[in-house]
């Protein structure tokens, strides 16, 4: 009788663990097969920001980047490519990820991390919280 018990502690123990991870997963943010244009029509619909032009990635070791005006500021987006696991991508990105912030030519800039993407220099825009909300939604 008492295994009996044991076994179903297990019965139940199992499928709730693997709600728990699956939730989890869900919570995640993996939108590494999305654009930097999707971003942008995006960030255009939820804020009516300008193209203000594509960015050199390579300062922050990024995949591809542009900048959006908005409230007379520019803000810039880069993508990074997340399945890449090792280098100065992946470290640049992991760096961003764990600070908030990221230097680009030896200067600090804010910068929010959603997925695949970082916002850089939003955070003095008067438009932040538009910005933000509109970013984290993507």
């Amino acid at each position: 009788m008492k295994s009996l018990k044991n076994w179903m502690k297990y019965i139940v123990l199992v499928p709730a663990v693997g709600m728990l991870l699956l939730l989890m997963a869900c919570l995640t943010t993996n939108n590494n097969d999305r654009s930097l244009e999707d971003l942008y029509r995006h960030m255009v619909k939820e804020t009516n920001c300008a193209f203000a032009g594509p960015v050199e990635p390579g300062l922050a070791h990024a995949v591809a980047g542009f900048a959006v005006k908005i409230a007379g500021r520019d803000v810039y987006f880069y993508k990074y490519d997340t399945s890449v696991k090792e280098g100065r991508m992946a470290r640049k990105y992991q760096f961003v990820k764990d600070n908030g912030f990221i230097y680009l030519a030896g200067f600090k800039f804010s910068a929010a991390v959603n997925g695949s993407f970082i916002m850089v220099d939003y955070d003095t825009n008067e438009q932040k919280e538009l910005l933000l909300k509109a970013f984290k939604s993507f």
